[in-house]
């Protein structure tokens, strides 16, 4: 889960998106957006399916990859 966290992370800061904007869009708290990110908690997969949509990413870069390893 950690690996997930920077890719993540690094695309809402390129979406200039806070914690409390991309909660909204995904419909969860602004603690459960931090935590994701900090890989303390997995998001169930309507929201993994959520972040995707909204961050622009496929599911299975939300789910596996960070940002130094990108699947062709």
């Amino acid at each position: 889960m950690v690996m997930m966290r920077s890719r993540l992370r690094e695309r809402r800061l390129e979406l200039n998106m806070s914690y409390q904007e991309l909660a909204q869009a995904i419909g969860v708290s602004e603690r459960a957006v931090r935590y994701i990110e900090k890989g303390e908690r997995q998001p169930s997969w309507k929201t993994a399916r959520k972040l995707s949509e909204t961050l622009g990413l496929t599911l299975e870069e939300v789910m596996f990859n960070d940002s130094d390893n990108h699947v062709a």
